[in-house]
């Protein structure tokens, strides 16, 4: 396998995991959604919330990453 293959296919990885992410941070925030209008504000909710946060915040680095590996790739050529 080529250099330029190799990273194509670490690009295609981080955008895998970017999308994980984001069904993951979509999920948890209808859960937080629902027990907001429930008005069962509890442990959860909290939790829930800052899990969101810490998954939107591995999300920014994944893409800044993303990003910074993209220009690798045309280094390459």
């Amino acid at each position: 396998m080529g250099r330029i293959d190799k990273q194509k296919d670490f690009l295609t990885n981080l955008r895998l995991y970017m999308t994980i992410i984001i069904v993951i941070t979509v999920s948890i925030g209808n859960g937080i959604a629902k027990l907001y209008n429930s008005h069962d504000i509890n442990y959860l909710f909290y939790l829930g919330s800052i899990l969101t946060i810490f998954l939107l915040v591995i999300f920014v680095l994944l893409a800044k990453r993303l990003h910074v590996e993209t220009n690798k790739l045309e280094e390459i050529d």
